[in-house]
């Protein structure tokens, strides 16, 4: 059996596959205002960052120099951004129903 997130994410895919844009939203959102006019609508799927400033929100790459450690001194690392599932725009694409259809997967 289904659960409620798993339902969501597979009656998404269906209305996707009938050529229809699908707004997901979480109960937990609350909405103070029309989300759609913040949506770019130049991609498949649009989610909301879980990130509070800037650098959380987009990703960066983390440098680090280290004198210690002598040759290997220099360390770089890429923080990647938490996309959050509780708001998200999909677009009616082969590409956004086929991603829909993978998440969640069945809870057993």
């Amino acid at each position: 059996e289904l659960g409620g997130r798993a339902v969501r994410w597979a009656v998404a895919a269906a209305v996707l596959r009938t050529g229809t844009a699908v707004l997901l939203v979480e109960p937990t959102v609350l909405m103070l205002a029309n989300p759609l006019p913040l949506f770019a609508r130049d991609t498949d799927v649009e989610a909301m960052s879980s990130g509070w400033a800037e650098p959380e929100t987009y990703g960066y790459v983390h440098g680090t120099d280290d004198p210690s450690m002598g040759w290997s001194r220099y360390v770089e690392s890429m923080r990647m951004s938490d996309l959050s599932p509780a708001l998200a725009l999909l677009a009616p694409t082969v590409h956004a129903a086929a991603l829909a259809e993978l998440l969640p997967p069945p809870v057993i």
